[in-house]
């Protein structure tokens, strides 16, 4: 489909995020979710697809998700693409380190375990739609 919206979603866990994906995708057919299981091969779909979006677990093995999104911000072709964080850690679990959501893309916060499917499916919905395509 001509009209497809990629969206990168960073979970280590397998069966979460094929959880995730299937209800992202059942919300709405123009989504195409690359679902990739550690921040690595995630930089290498984002600089491959063209990514609209990127739903990120912060707490993932190896390369976390703060490594991640420290490199994600330094590129400056991807600045435009907005970071939904969908983590099991609470935002407050930061609250001890100065983190700048906004400065490295995040642009919402999802507790797991207080967000529905339809509260991720609501978040896809707003988010994806607010980035803007550059091609290259």
């Amino acid at each position: 489909m001509k009209n497809r919206r990629s969206i990168v979603l960073v979970e280590s866990d397998f069966r979460l995020a094929e959880l995730y994906k299937g209800a992202i995708e059942a919300s709405d057919n123009t989504i195409e979710i690359f679902s990739e299981t550690n921040a690595q091969s995630a930089l290498h779909s984002i600089d491959v697809e063209c990514t609209q979006l990127i739903i990120l677990e912060i707490d993932l093995p190896d390369h976390n998700g703060f490594e991640f999104l420290y490199e994600f911000a330094s590129y400056d072709d991807w600045r435009h693409i907005p970071v939904v964080v969908l983590s099991r850690l609470r935002k407050t679990y930061f609250s001890q380190m100065v983190v700048a959501w906004e400065e490295l893309g995040v642009v919402d916060y999802l507790y797991k375990a207080e967000t529905s499917l339809h509260d991720l499916q609501a978040a896809v919905a707003l988010h994806s739609k607010k980035s803007i395509f550059i091609s290259s």
